[in-house]
C-alpha cells in the first residue's frame, strides 16, 4: 500500500485491506511496519507498471509524503469461507 502521512489507514497499526478482484476473499491478520523513505527499488516498479508510470515516491500536494506500508501476514482467516 502507498497511502499518504495523513491518511487513516497510515496511522493504524493492524490495517484491513482486500485484493483487487473480490473472486475469492480472505482476511489476513498482522501489524503493518510504516516506511517513511527507501521504498525498495522493485516495490516503486511495481507500482509504476502497475499504474501507468506513477512515481510512489513523489510528494502528494497539501497531503505530504507518501508512505510505505509494509503487512507481513500472521495467519489467514476465513480463507475461502466467503459466503
Amino acid at each position: 500500500m502507498g497511502p499518504t502521512l495523513r491518511s487513516g489507514r497510515a496511522r493504524r497499526p493492524i490495517p484491513g485491506s482486500a485484493l483487487e478482484d473480490g473472486t475469492a476473499p480472505v482476511v489476513a491478520e498482522g501489524v503493518a511496519h510504516v516506511h517513511r523513505s527507501g521504498f525498495p527499488v522493485d516495490v516503486v516498479a511495481a507500482f509504476a507498471d502497475k499504474y501507468g508510470g506513477w512515481d510512489v515516491t513523489e510528494r502528494v500536494a497539501q497531503e505530504g509524503d507518501r508512505v510505505l506500508l509494509e503487512i507481513p501476514v500472521r495467519r489467514w482467516l476465513l480463507a475461502g469461507l466467503a459466503q
